[in-house]
């Protein structure tokens, strides 16, 4: 029965609610609470335009049709990983590097939150997981974006 409501394509409507689900599931978790103050931070929204999902520093967008085929665990890696953008305040402490090479610089911001996000899955691999294709490199634990950019 999964494998056909995976296949159903869901409404915008559907996928804000699996987002607000995921919200709240990381808000509850001993491990991700401390990150609710970070998830209240500016709009979440569900976008028929957007590929994946992207933040601006503040707001975080969500791709409808990427969300849909993403699994609690991945969508909760997903939402981590865009709130970490705006936690570590990526956009506004690195607009010098994104200046210089905005794709190399995204790099390196990934590498740096994706290695938080695996620690926090090694602990509680239920709540998240990084969706198929996050940047993650295990040397990079404990690096700044600075320290992965060069």
């Amino acid at each position: 029965m999964n494998a056909v409501a995976e296949t159903i394509p869901v409404s915008t409507h559907e996928a804000t609610m699996k987002l607000k689900k995921v919200h709240i599931r990381l808000m509850k978790h001993p491990e991700t609470c401390l990150f609710s103050g970070i998830l209240m931070m500016g709009e979440s929204s569900v976008d028929v335009g957007i590929p994946t999902a992207c933040t601006d520093g503040l707001n975080k967008r969500y791709g409808k049709d990427f969300i849909e085929k993403l699994s609690l665990a991945e969508l909760g890696g997903l939402v981590l990983h865009e709130n970490g953008h705006v936690m570590l305040k990526h956009i506004p402490r690195h607009r010098d590097l994104i200046k210089q090479n905005q794709r190399l610089a995204n790099v390196a911001m990934d590498f740096v939150i994706n290695a938080i996000i695996m620690e926090i899955s090694q602990k509680a691999p239920e709540l998240v997981k990084l969706p198929k294709g996050g940047l993650y490199d295990p040397k990079y634990h404990g690096w700044s974006v600075r320290q992965v950019w060069d």
